[in-house]
């Protein structure tokens, strides 16, 4: 049931703080982050409850309830109880080792939270037996990649179900025959000693002690001596360096200013993003903008305006404006398309941002994103509404701003959390926290120095002379880390948690400068992208102000009276395309985007995802993994209101369904709840040699 106005209100299995736009429509009403929820719910009933039988053992599995700090699992041997409670559970997970072969037991399920207890989930029973079940061999691997390096390839999987080792296996020829050149017990390996040049051929198979499975899809790389671009943004030898001084592109898309081959732009309203039941679909107002250049006048604008390289004046070099207007945690999201690698060393992140805006951690914020997986704006969930949307499967997040231990004239790190299969770690930082000191409209420069062991920051007193030159070097933060990757990509995160209900103004604006990363220069990868929708329209919840509407809403053809398709929202479009793609040379495909499911209201489970195919041809349907299905239900964070139904998609294509041209691109949703529609955003196709 739904409370509407500006107080806090409940759903089945989900506590919000403040009042949720997405749901209830409140602009502007995000709850502090120190404040107490009004109102409490009983955790939601558990779901999904399994029992596999074993040798005097019963294993228990079930979905994660919204709300649950723990579980009571419960036992009969009478089918409907009455029950007694045999152990309570951290985890959807028990292993009952006192059941007796030969006995059928009853299981029930039962949610903890501080509101109380929830109602029993629904029975399952399992008879224990002596007879050792059939051996299997394990799954086909998938999620097969190779990135070349300096006469060597770097090769990742997805785990296979049952393995306990895998065969990497390899050939020069296209299609085999393979020889195996090694035995890996992780998803993991790095082929060395390989000639530069020369295309390599690989799959990889599973293994465990009944056999061993069939080999994965091919993957191709070929290595090449990784030459760094040479000096800029502050680094001695940058692989990726932007200082913006190349003006504009000529071909602006959902980056504007920026160079699409550079860089990837997502914008997101995570809270708003399917918002009054469908009304919208990633919708936007107009940002306010400063003075940038001089062949544009404007001062109020939409995207792709919202991102601007300004004009050099005096001292001060071009630079990228970024402009973030969507509230409640919204996000303009830049990410550089160029993988950083480092592999075996501390690399390096360097950029300035005019840090001291004012704006404090409540109302907008930089922050730096080190993903594994090329996802379109990741988001952290640190506690309570810091910050709803889509938690990255492996990554290092850094927020910087006003906040800490800082004064309100200081910036600093203010919190770095690590994501390992969606799970965060929020990390203290093992040193005294550092700060540096801002002024309105001043730069500031900052330098991560990360290898898989270690983070340690460094930031400078603010520049007095627009950016030339920087005041005294400080270390902000270090911490010993257990990274799960070596290799990902660099998101520069402009933040906007709530400027309008915390007296910032309508939006949250920086600049930045001198963006660049060392280590190689990878460059295996070209990318196309969808166009945002740009489709105008009011949202009431907005006051039924203009907005832009960026993304696209997906129908199943069961509700509205709307035939399954995609939709501006209000009306049904033609298929959407990728142009100009040339698959010469290519060996794989990946799809990405931002996807929104109605969890707030509905349990997600595997049965829920997408159809998708490409020029009219057979459609293949992609479920939410278990992983994904955890992400998207758990609130993930210390008092957290979740993702709100947001999750960040990766689809591995096969590359036989693409042509050189133009390629048509639909999308359905399978099995999902309709009354606030699923969306999707911020669209890119990255094929791969």
């Amino acid at each position: 049931m739904f409370i509407n106005g500006r107080k806090s209100f409940a759903l089945p299995g989900l506590v919000l703080a403040g009042c949720w736009a997405l749901l209830a429509g409140c602009a502007g009403s995000e709850s502090p982050a120190n404040s107490t929820p009004t109102q409490v719910v009983a955790a939601a009933v558990p779901s999904g409850l399994t029992a596999t039988a074993g040798n005097s053992l019963v294993t228990l599995a079930w979905s994660a309830s919204s709300g649950a700090t723990s579980y009571h699992v419960k036992r009969a041997t009478t089918s409907g109880g009455p029950y007694a409670q045999l152990a309570e559970s951290n985890t959807p997970g028990y292993q009952d080792t006192t059941a007796a072969n030969g006995t059928t037991y009853f299981y029930v399920v039962s949610a903890l939270s501080s509101a109380g207890e929830s109602a029993d989930s629904a029975q399952v029973s399992a008879t224990p037996s002596a007879t050792t079940p059939t051996a299997v061999a394990p799954a086909t691997p998938t999620g097969l990649s190779a990135n070349a390096g300096n006469a060597q390839a770097s090769l990742t999987w997805s785990a296979s179900s049952g393995a306990t080792s895998y065969n990497v296996k390899r050939s020069t020829n296209n299609g085999g025959p393979y020889t195996q050149v090694s035995s890996p017990t992780s998803t993991s390996y790095t082929d060395s000693s390989l000639t530069n040049g020369t295309t390599y051929y690989y799959v990889v198979s599973a293994v465990n002690s009944t056999g061993e499975s069939a080999n994965s899809a091919q993957a191709s790389v070929t290595p090449a001596v990784q030459t760094p671009s040479g000096p800029g943004c502050n680094l001695s030898s940058a692989a990726f360096c932007d200082t913006f001084d190349e003006g504009p592109t000529s071909t602006p898309g959902r980056e504007g200013d920026l160079d699409s081959a550079k860089w990837s732009v997502a914008h997101l309203a995570p809270s708003d993003i399917s918002g009054a039941g469908g009304a919208v679909a990633n919708p936007v107002r107009t940002a306010p903008v400063p003075s940038c250049k001089a062949s544009f006048s404007s001062n109020s604008v939409f995207p792709p305006n919202d991102t601007m390289i300004c004009d050099a004046s005096g001292t001060r070099s071009a630079q990228l404006l970024t402009a973030v207007a969507a509230q409640n945690y919204g996000v303009n999201s830049y990410m550089i398309r160029q993988p950083f690698d480092f592999a075996g060393r501390t690399g390096k992140i360097d950029f300035d941002v005019d840090d001291g805006v004012g704006y404090q951690l409540l109302g907008g914020y930089p922050e730096i994103n080190i993903t594994e997986d090329p996802v379109p704006a990741p988001t952290f969930q640190e506690f309570q509404n810091f910050e709803t949307g889509p938690v990255p499967r492996n990554a290092i997040i850094v927020k910087f701003g006003v906040g800490g231990t800082c004064s309100p004239t200081q910036a600093s790190a203010v919190n770095v959390m690590v994501y390992n299969d969606y799970a965060p770690t929020i990390l203290p930082s093992s040193s005294t926290v550092g700060c540096v000191n801002i002024s309105q409209g001043a730069m500031n420069h900052y330098e991560i120095q990360l290898s898989q062991t270690s983070i340690t920051i460094y930031g400078t007193d603010y520049s007095t002379d627009s950016g030339k030159t920087f005041g005294s070097t400080h270390k902000l933060y270090s911490a010993a880390i257990n990274l799960p990757f070596s290799r990902g990509y660099v998101h520069i995160g402009a933040r906007n948690h709530a400027t309008l209900k915390y007296g910032y103004g309508p939006d949250a604006v920086f600049h930045w400068d001198n963006i660049g990363f060392d280590g190689p220069a990878i460059k295996n990868t070209v990318s196309y992208e969808i166009p945002d929708n740009t489709t105008m329209g009011t949202y009431s919840f907005y006051n039924s102000a203009t907005i832009m509407n960026l993304g696209y809403q997906l129908q199943d053809g069961t509700s509205g009276g709307k035939a399954a398709g995609i939709y501006d929202p209000v009306n049904k479009l033609p298929p959407l395309q990728f142009n100009n793609v040339n698959t010469s040379g290519m060996s794989s495909a990946l799809l990405s985007f931002n996807g929104f499911f109605n969890v707030p209201q509905f349990t997600a489970d595997t049965t829920w995802g997408w159809k998708y195919r490409f020029n009219g041809g057979a459609w293949i349907t992609r479920n939410l993994t278990a992983l994904e299905v955890t992400a998207i239900n758990s609130t993930l964070a210390v008092g957290g209101a979740g993702s709100v139904g947001n999750i960040s998609v990766l689809i591995n294509v096969p590359i036989g369904n693409l042509v050189n041209g133009t390629n048509t691109f639909e999308i359905l949703p399978v099995n999902a709840p309709m009354n606030y529609p699923p969306v999707i955003a911020n669209i890119d196709l990255t094929l791969a040699h």
